[in-house]
């Protein structure tokens, strides 16, 4: 009798003890706050009342708020919350979304479909996946970790975007010839200290001879600094804006044509899922325009212009930024598809470093195409050829 106890009571033990790593092993994971994180609907910045919250490494949203965004109508019969069940029914005229609460498994017209996150309740709001919901409802979801950004839109504006900006890239490497205009302007904060930073750069490229030209001037407060650069034959030549005096440095081909290549990159726009998601095209006043616009970030063609200014002025001077807003804007000639010009304006900030405190500001940055295969020449000068010394 006494055995028979004692193999129960330890029987009984083990399913408890059982019973308690399952319940352990299952645990839901906490939610994490996240609102540096920003969502980008239609190309257009949305500010939500809530906080996104992180769990899983998915994003989750304010169920009703998100849903309105995603143009669900904001009525019982399309957002339908059952207390009993704890549950949601999303209807948006074509697509039917059944939704647990605390529940991995969710219902797409009446299939079963697994979650990555389940919906869950969290500061007096039900939270929902924001990928599987807008991907279901037929949007596209693309995320940008650069910016911390979730960017929305309907699949076939998607595909169009893509369309100009592949038909645009296409026309832009045929090209063997051009001029940029580059503009920058800023204000940089750092503690009670506030600069203003203006950067113009002209440049003319000469593609198939590996020629460039370019004028740099910039203006930090009320220090003006311009300098000169040549490129040919596989020479660099620059014009040192303290010395006066033009220095140069020669390379071997293969050298020579990593440095003009990223010196004279035409194909700017990088047509990457972000751009496609993030810009829309709006009419233009010209109807030989195609205009592009949207809160995005051209972040590869933003550090790219920076490095061309080939100047050890600017080198370094977006280590460590954290862009918060921003948008974009890209011109096309309707015909040709060549870019007329891309403007980006943005706001930063930086954390405190060993060195200098928080740091945080604002660029407006415009660049504008123009002689495309133009009849220009590029020719170095024969005193700088001449007078230009080995750079030390």
């Amino acid at each position: 009798m006494k055995v028979k106890l004692l193999l129960t009571i330890l029987m009984m033990t083990l399913l408890l003890t059982g019973s308690a790593f399952a319940a352990e092993a299952i645990e839901a994971p906490k939610p994490t706050e996240v609102p540096e994180i920003k969502i980008i609907m239609d190309g257009k910045l949305e500010k939500f009342e809530k906080v996104p919250i992180s769990v899983n490494n998915s994003t989750l949203l304010p169920l009703r708020e998100l849903l309105v965004k995603l143009g669900v109508p904001n009525d019982d019969e399309h957002i339908i919350y059952n207390h009993e069940e704890k549950s949601v029914t999303v209807w948006d005229g074509q697509t039917k979304i059944y939704l647990l609460i605390g529940q991995e498994e969710a219902f797409v017209n009446d299939e079963s479909v697994l979650l990555n996150s389940a919906p869950i309740f969290y500061g007096n709001s039900t939270y929902i996946p924001l990928r599987f919901v807008a991907e279901t409802m037929g949007k596209k979801v693309v995320w940008d970790g650069r910016t911390r950004s979730a960017l929305i839109c309907d699949a076939d504006k998607f595909d169009n975007i893509k369309q100009i900006l592949d038909k645009s890239n296409e026309e832009m490497a045929k090209v063997k010839k051009l001029k940029q205009d580059m503009d920058l302007t800023g204000n940089i904060k750092l503690g009670d200290t506030s600069v203003n930073l203006v950067f113009d750069t002209s440049t003319a490229l000469d593609i198939p001879n590996k020629r460039l030209h370019t004028n740099f001037d910039m203006n930090i407060g009320q220090t003006l600094i311009s300098t000169e650069t040549y490129c040919a034959n596989n020479t660099s030549y620059t014009l040192s804006p303290l010395l006066e005096k033009w220095n140069k440095t020669a390379y071997t081909d293969a050298e020579y044509r990593e440095l003009f290549v990223s010196q004279s990159n035409n194909n700017v726009i990088n047509n990457n899922d972000i751009l496609c998601t993030g810009l829309n095209q709006i009419d233009s006043e010209y109807d030989d325009e195609i205009l592009l616009r949207g809160d995005v970030f051209l972040h590869d063609m933003f550090k790219e212009a920076m490095a061309q200014q080939n100047s050890g002025y600017s080198k370094g001077i977006t280590d460590g930024m954290k862009f918060t807003d921003f948008s974009a804007e890209i011109s096309l000639n309707r015909t040709t598809y060549l870019i007329n010009y891309i403007a980006l304006d943005t706001k930063f900030t930086r954390d405190e470093t060993e060195n200098e405190g928080e740091m945080s500001g604002d660029f407006s940055f415009r660049i504008a195409y123009s002689n495309y295969d133009g009849d220009f020449v590029i020719t170095v000068p024969e005193d700088v050829v001449k007078n230009a010394v080995l750079a030390q």
